[in-house]
């Protein structure tokens, strides 16, 4: 049969559907949870399947099978890849998976391995996606699966945690949306501002983006503007570009969100293909868990125009696009400014809050009229068992409480399901207690139900504890320059000598005028004006100082700099120098050593961060960069000591104290002998001022944690301090000469060397 119809109409309405399929169900997200309906299916799948935080890790493909026979149509490899980008923390701001296995790294998109060699499980920020789900807090939020055997949930409840800190790319037809990632402790904060206050500025309730890699928006006020409109300017990225001037190196971190080291290892590779003149030596990727690409300059390159150019011809500048297309109720696509994408959420959450409070005060009521049931049936106990013993059947004795005693169908259900041991006076005591209970508790629930002041403040807790439990620092800087300025941006580097002490700074050009008194006694520190110090504290605190903030030939405090109070300083070092070294070791008072890598020690914050767990009144004693081969030497109050290799002792991170370096009451001191330095004796002070010079040979090596060997004899003294003495250094203390100190064993006194060292 053949039937005519409008040609142009049947296409238009094909391709209408076919478009909206498009939007609602693979490209664009709900504002409402901010998931594409493909990451909301697998983890559902996950929730139900007991593959959450909680649970056990089991194989990427139960994850990938779970979606796949629950809801997901569009095949394993499509679910598994996007398992896996939800668990990459350069792609999520904060990660909804936990993987065990290669996830992959920065270096490019497909480094992961296959979904039989990975283990994966909702990751624990997932369960406040899901927290009310058993509740109805979506009510018929739900839609059949396809093949109309179990329902789906068509948004996730989401209350305290808004997935729009992940953001969302996607292409759909005729529609496009590109939310960048954000802060959670700064969108939270937002929308309890929004939620105390409907009327509050649009600069209260501000957001700039904050991406997984940091990095700098070089155009902030532009994307402040494209956020309040929902679609504008990108934002303008750059990567982090530092100047080593002792290696002539550029280190290129932090990269743009969404460029990966090869793309720039390739890019870098056809422009010095294409002009062997181009300034770069050669290029080196030490990429592991964050991009880190080593640029060596050629001889006579200007540093400061080599990154110019760097930012012009590469992806070290990159552009993300502004456009928050989004889907209205699940439904509508629509672009949300700022404003209106915190207000749907917050709609949301409202009602899905509502609904879990309802669903626990008829909780609360079917279980009151129970527990009455039961109490007025012990009151009457006797005469309920002998109406149950004349009954002919359950049913029967069902239908005559009721009738005879006024019981609702549940309470003659309950009264018929008791146990003779639960006519206790013991089990009545805690009826009536649970029945008070659930009279405090129906009042509460209506109570929020019937003030809107009181379920906001509701929401506001949770949206504050998953602040407590999830928020971080910011790791994107935003600055405000425009096109003209960064090609007009003429920055001079210079090289610097940095005159240090356990106290002050010097900053001098290199080398240093005549004219300038610099301080004795100082350690010198080679570095450029684009420098950063890396310094630590006797607290645990390591402090970032750039030396851009400082001027040339005045003396700094660095305690007035750093506001650092009565902590001690233990180590200053130039930033690029002190990243070259593998492991930063600490020892503290107690006698605690802790190895951990310096790449999980160095912050971008100038604020003192955490380097180690502190028992309470410990305090550091050393704080040193280390290399593999390194050795340590500790000695105590006790005049004792324990020199071994810091093999000895396993990596750990930031939050921890270490293990037991030394066994003594006080730990004086520490320090490191390198494999690489040729080290000829150790200087040995005591306190009444008496000193040598030993051989290295007669301090032999121990094990760690032990109480040790004896340091020197220091007759009735105290031990004051131990240096190793190496090839090149001649003077020590006041320009003491090394030839006027007597060379003696290592159980003996020494001669006066110093007045008392008080």
């Amino acid at each position: 049969m053949i039937k005519e119809v409008d040609f142009q109409s049947t296409m238009e309405n094909a391709f209408l559907a076919y478009s909206a399929s498009v939007a609602q169900e693979r490209a664009i997200p709900d504002v409402r949870d901010m998931l594409k309906i493909g990451l909301r299916q697998g983890l559902y799948a996950q929730y139900t399947n007991k593959l959450t935080h909680k649970d056990k890790f089991q194989k990427a493909q139960k994850s990938v099978a779970a979606a796949m026979t629950q809801s997901y149509v569009h095949g394993d490899v499509a679910m598994y890849d996007t398992f896996i980008r939800a668990a990459r923390p350069w792609s999520y701001r904060y990660p909804l998976e936990d993987v065990q296995g290669n996830f992959g790294n920065p270096t490019s998109p497909d480094t992961h391995a296959a979904a039989r060699y990975v283990e994966m499980k909702a990751a624990e920020i997932s369960n406040v996606l899901f927290d009310g789900l058993k509740k109805d807090a979506i009510g018929d939020e739900y839609y059949s699966n396809y093949d109309d055997t179990e329902m789906i949930p068509s948004v996730f409840p989401s209350i305290g945690f808004w997935n729009i800190v992940n953001g969302c790319s996607g292409i759909a037809v005729a529609l496009a949306t590109s939310v960048p990632t954000f802060n959670l402790t700064e969108v939270n904060n937002a929308l309890i501002t929004l939620i105390k206050n409907p009327n509050a500025s649009f600069d209260e309730i501000y957001c700039a983006p904050d991406f997984p890699c940091g990095g700098t928006i070089t155009n902030a006020a532009a994307v402040k503007e494209s956020l309040k409109n929902g679609k504008g300017e990108s934002a303008r990225m750059r990567a982090t570009l530092t100047y080593s001037a002792a290696q002539n190196v550029i280190c290129a971190t932090e990269l743009p969100y969404g460029v990966y080291t090869n793309t720039i290892i390739d890019q870098l590779a056809a422009l010095t293909t294409d002009n062997e003149n181009y300034g770069i030596e050669r290029v080196v990727d030490y990429t592991k868990k964050s991009a880190d690409i080593r640029i060596y300059l050629s001889k006579g390159v200007n540093p400061k125009k080599m990154i110019d150019k760097l930012y012009k011809d590469t992806s070290l500048e990159y552009w993300y696009s502004i456009n928050m297309t989004l889907l209205d109720q699940g439904r509508f696509p629509k672009i949300f400014g700022w404003r209106e994408a915190c207000e749907a959420y917050i709609t949301h959450i409202r009602a899905c809050k509502r609904r879990t409070i309802e669903y626990d005060l008829d909780k609360a009521l079917l279980r009151k009229n129970i527990v009455d049931g039961l109490i007025k049936a012990y009151s009457i106990i006797d005469e309920i068992i002998a109406l149950i013993k004349a009954s002919n059947s359950p049913s029967a004795a069902n239908l005559k409480l009721r009738n005879t005693y006024d019981f609702n169908e549940p309470q003659a259900e309950a009264i018929l399901a008791m146990k003779l041991s639960s006519l206790t006076k013991l089990d009545i005591v805690k009826l009536t207690n649970e029945a008070e209970e659930l009279v405090n508790k129906i009042e509460q629930y209506r109570y929020l139900l019937n003030n809107p002041s009181a379920l906001d403040e509701e929401l506001i807790k949770a949206l504050q504890n998953v602040i407590e439990h999830f928020g971080d620092d910011r790791r994107t800087r935003c600055l405000n320059l425009t096109i003209e300025d960064i090609e007009e941006e003429q920055l001079k580097e210079e090289k610097v000598k940095l005159f240090v002490d356990d106290k002050n700074i010097f900053l001098t050009l290199d080398p240093t005028p005549k004219k300038v008194k610099v301080p004795k006694n100082s350690r010198v520190i080679y570095t450029t004006s684009f420098g950063t110090l890396a310094i630590i504290t006797s607290a645990g605190l390591m402090y970032n100082l750039h030396l851009s903030d400082i001027e040339y030939n005045t003396s700094y405090s660095l305690s007035s700099l750093l506001n650092l109070g009565n902590e001690k300083i233990l180590l200053v070092e130039d930033l690029s120098s002190f990243n070259l070294y593998k492991y930063l070791v600490t020892v503290s008072k107690h006698g605690f050593i802790k190895k951990s890598l310096i790449s999980d020690c160095v912050s971008k914050l100038k604020r003192g961060v955490a380097i180690v767990k502190l028992e309470e009144k410990d305090e550091l004693v050393a704080a040193l960069a280390s290399n593999e081969d390194d050795k340590v030497f500790i000695y105590s109050t006790a005049n004792t000591y324990n020199y071994y290799s810091i093999k000895e002792i396993s990596p750990t991170g930031r939050a921890t104290k270490g293990v037991k370096g030394i066994k003594a009451d006080e730990v004086l001191g520490a320090f490191l002998t390198q494999s690489l330095t040729k080290y000829n004796s150790f200087l040995t002070i005591a306190a009444d001022g008496c000193g040598k010079l030993t051989p290295v040979e007669e301090y032999t090596f121990t094990s760690r944690g032990v109480k040790g060997n004896q340091v020197m004899d220091v007759q009735d003294s105290k031990l004051w301090q131990v240096i190793p003495i190496y090839d090149g250094i001649t003077d020590i203390y006041n320009n003491i000469s090394l030839e006027s100190i007597p060379t003696q064993a290592r159980v003996t006194a020494g001669t006066k060397l110093f007045e008392n060292m008080r």
